[in-house]
């Protein structure tokens, strides 16, 4: 695939910001992903609508702690 995503300077704490470009380096969809400390506090930010975010990336490893 033509496509890759990249990592982009993030101003928030516990926030990445990721972009996703084509074969000619253009931006075609960004995301912010954001993490909490651990799988209790990433949890407690999902239960509250923190990220308010459609898709929801959780680290490999924390997801059966994360309901």
């Amino acid at each position: 695939s033509p496509y890759r995503a990249r990592v982009v300077g993030s101003q928030e704490l516990n926030s990445v910001d990721i972009e996703i470009v084509d074969g000619n380096g253009n931006v075609v969809c960004k995301y912010q992903s954001k993490y909490g400390a651990d799988s209790n506090a990433t949890n407690t930010q999902l239960n509250r609508g923190y990220d308010g975010w459609p898709y929801h990336f959780v680290t490999q490893g924390f997801s059966i702690d994360i309901v």
